[in-house]
């Protein structure tokens, strides 16, 4: 019988101790290797086209960057490439849009470590995984006959509207998220106009009121 094939893997997160930890995982795994880590989209972006690896496991908050992007990114450019978020995020919108940018599969960062052996193992073999948590969350969703009213509107918020939204409710301003980015004041400026008229607000008091409500509903607060 011949030998299986042995996989890379880039481990993307912000936070060193989670991609030790992440790394450790997948190194017990017999065929699969960490070939490089990251801590940022534009260091991602370089390993990846440095080491072209089989599977890339990221965040979706990222410093300088999106991770459904580079999901979206990774995917279009070599679409062999398989890729695995582990992130805190778990709200349906970006569980879904991860999924409809190439993700195969989506895991809680409270779920057991167990789940990432499980995950790629499900990617391996050529199918989607999602953890308990994230089942759990995306049911919801559809036993709930009406969602909210903001719910729905955030619906309606583009990939990176979305992602600036989401440093907002963060407490993060424009000049930090326009950094972590890596784009001008100006241009956060106008998404966060857009996302006030997307959400029918009238003034940033507002935006910022509804945007920690709304993160602070997702984690449970």
């Amino acid at each position: 019988m011949a030998p299986r094939e042995q996989f890379q893997v880039l481990v993307v997160d912000e936070n060193p101790l989670t991609r030790f930890g992440i790394s450790s995982v997948v190194n017990l795994h017999p065929f699969l290797h960490v070939c490089e880590e990251a801590a940022d989209a534009r260091s991602a972006r370089a390993a990846h086209a440095a080491e072209v690896p089989h599977i890339v496991i990221l965040d979706i908050l990222l410093p300088h960057g999106d991770g459904i992007e580079l999901v979206r990114e990774f995917s279009s450019c070599r679409p062999k490439c398989r890729p695995i978020v582990v992130s805190d995020l778990v709200d349906s919108p970006t569980i879904r849009r991860a999924f409809q940018a190439g993700a195969l599969a989506y895991i809680s960062k409270k779920d057991e470590a167990a789940q990432i052996l499980c995950a790629l193992e499900a990617v391996l073999s050529g199918t989607t995984y999602t953890s308990k948590i994230v089942s759990e969350t995306l049911q919801a969703e559809i036993s709930r006959k009406t969602p909210g009213r903001i719910h729905k509107l955030i619906n309606t918020l583009s990939n990176r509207e979305l992602h600036v939204f989401r440093r907002l409710a963060r407490n993060q301003g424009t000049t930090a998220i326009a950094r972590e980015l890596s784009v001008s004041v100006k241009t956060v400026e106008t998404h966060l106009s857009r996302i006030k008229e997307k959400l029918h607000l009238e003034s940033s008091v507002q935006l910022h009121h509804v945007a920690e409500s709304w993160w602070a509903s997702l984690h449970g607060q």
